[in-house]
This record gives structure tokens, C-alpha cells and sequence, in this order.
């Protein structure tokens, strides 16, 4: 934020001396200058707007994230913040499942000269696997002493 509020400034400077030193005044009327000076200036403007915009923006997903890890790592019972400590973990189980998905291929055949003599069109099932892996974890607060455990499925 800091950069973009010390760069876009200075990029303005920097592009109304370069036009007022360099553009000659033969091929520039002195309303001419000003209207290029003040081109270059609202493109200026309009690419800081979008900067604070997308940095605001920033600043409040990262105030979301610090609520929802406030909210993910209190304790259930005393409702303290950043009181959950994980304990040891274990992994339930594994499941596999098969799904089916269709796939439709076209082949086609050529002759020497490239002409096409033949197209054929077919569908397959292919098989996907996929493996759900169940964890449980188990925590204690910090403060209060309370115990408590929590499952996961994690898909693979």
C-alpha cells in the first residue's frame, strides 16, 4: 500500500516533466501537453483506485480468516480463543470407492493421400478410485482442562 501510494505519484511527476521537457512545442499546441498530462494522470488515478480497492479487499478476506481461526481454535467449553492444543491423532480407516465415468472417443481412419475413408465413434467406462481416509484428533484447552476429539474425512 505504501509502495503503490509513493510509486503512482512519482510515475505522474516523472511522465509531466518528461512531456513538458522533451515533447517539442511544434508538434504539441500548449492545450495539447495539458491534455496528454492529464490523460496520463486519470489512467494514473484510475490504476491507484483499483490498488486501494484490491488492498482494502485484502485487509477484510484476512479479518475474516482471523475470525474464522478464532472461531476453529477456541475451546468448546469455556469458549476461550486459541485454546485448542491437539493431543495425538489417529487414523479410523480407509475407504475405496469406484466410480464410473464416460468417456466418448472418435477415431477416425485415413488413406496414404489423407483423405478420410472411415470415422468411428464409441464410448468407454473408465474407472476412478478414490480413497477416504478418516482421521479422528483429540485436543485439550489450555485453559480449563476440557477434552475433547474431533473426526476428519480427507478425500484422495
Amino acid at each position: 500500500m505504501k509502495k503503490a501510494s509513493i510509486i503512482l505519484p512519482t510515475i505522474f511527476l516523472l511522465v509531466v516533466v518528461v512531456v513538458i521537457r522533451f515533447v517539442p512545442r511544434t508538434s504539441w499546441s500548449p492545450d495539447g501537453r495539458l491534455v496528454l498530462i492529464a490523460v496520463v494522470g486519470f489512467v494514473l488515478l484510475i490504476a491507484y483506485i483499483r490498488i486501494l480497492l484490491s488492498y482494502r479487499n485484502k485487509k477484510k478476506v484476512e479479518a475474516e480468516l482471523k475470525e474464522m481461526e478464532y472461531i476453529r481454535n477456541r475451546c468448546p467449553k469455556c469458549l476461550k480463543p486459541w485454546a485448542k492444543i491437539e493431543d495425538r491423532s489417529e487414523c479410523l480407516g480407509k475407504e475405496r470407492e469406484t466410480q464410473l465415468k464416460t468417456v466418448h472417443e472418435t477415431d477416425s481412419t485415413y488413406n496414404d493421400k489423407g483423405i478420410l475413408l472411415e470415422t468411428t465413434k464409441r464410448t468407454k467406462q473408465i474407472p476412478i478410485v478414490r480413497y477416504t481416509y478418516t482421521y479422528r484428533y483429540f485436543y485439550h484447552c489450555k485453559y480449563c482442562g476440557y477434552e475433547w476429539n474431533e473426526e476428519l474425512w480427507i478425500t484422495k
